[in-house]
C-alpha cells in the first residue's frame, strides 16, 4: 500500500514523499523499522529503481519512504525539471535539512493510524550517489541526537567527497556566478549557481564524509559497482580506508552507476538484485 504525502521544508517548499507499507498480513501485528530512500544529483523519488526498491524493501518487512528533495526542481513530477531556479540554488545544506524535515514530519504524522501503528521508531537511510553522502551526514546527525533509535546507513554508489571541481573551475564559476549543464535524460539545459560551492566552503567540517564514516562505524555499508564511471570506486575505497572502515565496502562486479537500471524502469538486473540482497542482509543483521 502506498501513500503520497508532502512535508514542508525549511525553505517553505514541498518535500514530495511516497510511503510504501507492507501489504502482507504477516506484519499486521509487528512493529517495523522505517527506511528513507534518497535520490542523487538530478534525481527524484520515482527515478528508475526507487519504486521497485521501495516495494522490495517493504515486502521484506520495512516501511519505505522515498523522497524528492525540496529543491531538486521537479515539483513532484518525473519528467522534467520544472523550476530551474530551485535546481540552480540547491545545496547540500538544503538536502540535509530536507531529510530531517521528513523525519520530524513522520514522527508527528498519523496516516489513518497506519504508520504510527506499524513503525517501531527506528530509522534506516539509503542514499544513491550524492544521496549517499547526504544519507551519511543525516545518519551521523541522528547518531549524535538519539542513539537509542539509531538504525543503519546504506550507500549505493555513493560520493566519497563533495568537491568535484578544480581550483580553476571554481574560480571561473565564482566569476560567472553559475555554470551550465545538460540533463541528458531530458535534453534540458540547467544552471547551477555558485551558492552550491559557497555552501560547501561554509560547512567543510559539518560535511566531512570521513568524519561521518568514523562516527557511524559499523552502522554504515557502502555498496559500489566496480564499473561506475560517474563515481569511480577508488573514491569510495579511499573514504573507507581513510575512515578505518575498510570492511564496510561491498563491491558489485561488472556493473554501472545505476547498476544497469534505466528510466523509465523496464525491469531489474542481476547487479541490482545483488544490491538489494546485500542491503536487506545488512539492515537485518
Amino acid at each position: 500500500m502506498e501513500y503520497e504525502l508532502q512535508f514542508e521544508s525549511n525553505a517553505e517548499k514541498p518535500i514530495y514523499t511516497t510511503i510504501t507499507v507492507p501489504d502482507d498480513s504477516t506484519f499486521e501485528s509487528a512493529r517495523l523499522p522505517l527506511v528513507i530512500l534518497i535520490h542523487g544529483f538530478k534525481g527524484f523519488r520515482s527515478w528508475g529503481f526507487f519504486p521497485y526498491a521501495a516495494r522490495k524493501i517493504s515486502e521484506a518487512g520495512f516501511i519505505a519512504a522515498r523522497i524528492d528533495t525540496s529543491m531538486n526542481g521537479m515539483n513532484g513530477t518525473d519528467e522534467r525539471v520544472v523550476s530551474v531556479d530551485d535546481f540552480a540554488n540547491n545545496t547540500i545544506s538544503q538536502e540535509l535539512a530536507d531529510v530531517h524535515s521528513v523525519i520530524s514530519g513522520l514522527k508527528n504524522l498519523q496516516i489513518n493510524g497506519e504508520l504510527l501503528r506499524l513503525w517501531n521508531g527506528t530509522i534506516h537511510i539509503i542514499g544513491h550517489s550524492r544521496g549517499g553522502g547526504i544519507a551519511q551526514l543525516a545518519m551521523r546527525d541522528m547518531f549524535n541526537a538519539d542513539k537509542n533509535k539509531l538504525g543503519k546507513c546504506v550507500c549505493w554508489n555513493s560520493v566519497g567527497k563533495w568537491n568535484r571541481w578544480s581550483k580553476r573551475q571554481i574560480e571561473q564559476w565564482k566569476e560567472a556566478g553559475s555554470i551550465r549543464m545538460e540533463n541528458t535524460r531530458t535534453g534540458q539545459e540547467l544552471r547551477l549557481d555558485f551558492v552550491a560551492v559557497q555552501d560547501l566552503y561554509d560547512n567543510l567540517e559539518r560535511f566531512d564524509l570521513v568524519r561521518a564514516a568514523r562516527e557511524l562505524k559499523n552502522s554504515v555499508r557502502y555498496i559500489h559497482a566496480d564499473g561506475d564511471i560517474t563515481v569511480n570506486i577508488k573514491e569510495i575505497q579511499n573514504l573507507v580506508a581513510t575512515s578505518g572502515n575498510a570492511g564496510a565496502l561491498h563491491i558489485i562486479p561488472g556493473s554501472t552507476h545505476t547498476f544497469g537500471i534505466t528510466h523509465p524502469f523496464v525491469g531489474t538486473t542481476p547487479a541490482f538484485n545483488q544490491v538489494l540482497s546485500e542491503t536487506l542482509h545488512f539492515l537485518d543483521s
